[in-house]
């Protein structure tokens, strides 16, 4: 009953944290990962603080939804929370995007 009231408490202050297997994980670093991922989502990334989160979509070029995306930051780190189907298709897509500099 203890672990109840642990999670009641938590839901109620903000955070609930429970394993979702039709979620696969993207983990996005670097200097400039939210100015990097505005351009690919249809949130305000640049607009949120470590410890927030968002809902919000990933598009293509032509504005086509390619995928939902459940985005939490830390530091220094985002996390992308999407569809475990098409996650690999996803990674791929941005990928494409990356710039890299020696």
């Amino acid at each position: 009953m203890a672990k109840l009231g642990v999670q009641i408490d938590a839901t109620l202050s903000g955070a609930l944290v429970r394993p979702l297997t039709e979620l696969a994980t993207l983990v996005v670093t670097g200097e400039d990962r939210q100015s990097w991922l505005s351009g690919l989502l249809t949130g305000k990334v640049n607009d949120l603080q470590p410890g927030q989160g968002s809902y919000t979509l990933a598009v293509g070029k032509n504005g086509r939804i390619r995928s939902e995306v459940w985005m939490a930051l830390t530091d220094d780190t985002i996390f992308l929370g999407v569809p475990t189907e098409g996650a690999e298709e996803l990674r791929e897509h941005m990928d494409g995007y990356l710039v890299m500099e020696d």
